[in-house]
């Protein structure tokens, strides 16, 4: 989270430190309870499966089924900078390989560097639809929230080939 969005939580009085993984499955337990089901069947998928191993950890007797795709590690999945970078570069070479795609996008890693300078000088806003189906948030992305989308991704080779795409 970056530092004015903290601030401007923390002044609301909001506890940040209650959001993180255990709480959150502490938080299910409790919806469990509340709906009065005896057990809860999980379905998880890449960092959703966080949540179920911590849920599993801890309330194991209150589930009946899970189903976890993309099993990430609780406590091994730190998606640093270099892993993005190693994995980029491994994309660009495979990129640069395939006929149709080197075509289209010659020099991924110079695309990549291209869009983040854009970005810096003048972020994009993506419309995403309100829940109601009529209103439209138009959310900002800058350089900072395409690297996350793309390192929340990157472990994941089955979204890699949208990255050219992304960019």
């Amino acid at each position: 989270m970056n530092r004015p969005a903290g601030a401007a939580f923390r002044v609301r009085g909001v506890d940040l430190a209650r959001y993180a993984t255990n709480e959150s499955a502490t938080d299910l337990e409790d919806l469990r309870a509340a709906l009065g089901y005896e057990k809860v069947s999980l379905l998880a998928f890449s960092d959703g499966t966080h949540l179920a191993c911590a849920y599993l950890k801890r309330f194991d007797s209150r589930v009946g089924d899970a189903v976890m795709l993309g099993l990430e590690d609780p406590d091994g999945t730190e998606k640093l900078p270099c892993t993005m970078d190693v994995q980029l570069r491994k994309l660009s070479l495979v990129a640069a390989e395939d006929p149709k795609l080197s075509r289209q996008v010659p020099r991924l890693i110079a695309l990549y560097e291209r869009v983040i300078a854009r970005l810096a000088r003048e972020p994009i806003r993506i419309p995403v639809p309100g829940p109601s189906g009529r209103d439209t948030l138009l959310v900002p992305v800058d350089p900072f929230g395409l690297r996350l989308i793309m390192r929340v991704d990157i472990g994941d080779a089955a979204d890699l080939p949208e990255f050219p795409r992304l960019l």
